[in-house]
């Protein structure tokens, strides 16, 4: 009924959105159970907090639930965020089932994930990849490197910040140059730095013009 696996579903349970009838023993024994009324009362108090509006770029229930996944909230807290308002559904897909019925703002989302990112200071390497608009292989590269400052494998966001005000992309400099990215970080390569750069990106600058996700 809610369209999603079993392990999300007791993460509702554990998250005090859903109490099931029967729980399965502590070695797995026997099966969960859960009244269908309850799920309905569930699924019916997220949908009504669809605001409608205007037309407006809209993204799915995966997608918004994995965008604050990265940084750290978690489905239960997602729901939550729904239910009081802070994040409202903007339609309800009736060709979906459950929880993927739900669809949201992007622009909602991405306010979100912004105010997550302020009041705790640190994103995951996704969510900083996301950010950044590199792939999180990139980003967890220029970690590795020294070039990205993390800690306990999350990213600060100061250290974005300061990055961005450190490096400049390839593709910029080499228009002001009048050359290619290529040609340009060829020529920066060899006497800016000794550290070996990430893929993409030089010690002088960020990322060139092929580096984007």
């Amino acid at each position: 009924m809610l369209g999603i696996s079993r392990g999300r579903l007791l993460a509702l349970v554990d998250g005090g959105l859903l109490a099931p009838i029967h729980r399965a023993t502590a070695d797995s024994l026997g099966r969960w159970a859960f009244d269908s009324a309850d799920i309905q009362r569930l699924l019916g108090a997220l949908e009504a907090r669809c605001s409608g509006g205007a037309d407006v770029p809209v993204i799915g229930f995966e997608a918004a639930a994995e965008a604050m996944r990265r940084r750290d909230v978690s489905l239960p807290a997602f729901l939550r965020m729904v239910l009081d308002g802070q994040v409202r559904p903007v339609a309800v897909d009736a060709g979906q089932v459950g929880l993927k019925r739900l669809r949201f703002a992007a622009s909602a989302v991405r306010e979100a994930c912004r105010a997550r990112e302020a009041e705790t200071g640190r994103l995951t390497v996704q969510a900083a990849a996301e950010r950044m608009g590199l792939k999180w292989e990139v980003v967890r590269h220029l970690v590795r490197v020294g070039l990205i400052a993390a800690e306990d494998g999350t990213v600060p966001v100061a250290a974005l910040d300061a990055f961005s005000r450190t490096y400049v992309a390839a593709s910029e400099a080499a228009r002001e140059a009048g050359t290619s990215p290529r040609a340009l970080i060829a020529r920066l390569h060899a006497g800016v730095s000794s550290r070996s750069p990430a893929p993409g990106w030089t010690a002088a600058g960020r990322r060139s013009s092929g580096a984007k996700a």
